[in-house]
């Protein structure tokens, strides 16, 4: 995803690397307590 950024702009270059981060903290961290609550959900209601 970085190598779209143009060599000279540093502000596409600084945005893109922002959501690259946001992309990294959804997968890692939002995706899997989502996951981790819905199965707690399903085993309590059971």
């Amino acid at each position: 995803i970085m190598t779209l950024a143009e060599d000279g702009s540093e502000v596409e270059v600084l945005g893109l690397g922002i959501s690259v981060i946001a992309l990294n903290l959804a997968i890692y961290i939002a995706a899997p307590a989502l996951i981790g609550f819905r199965i707690h959900k399903h085993f309590k209601n059971s």
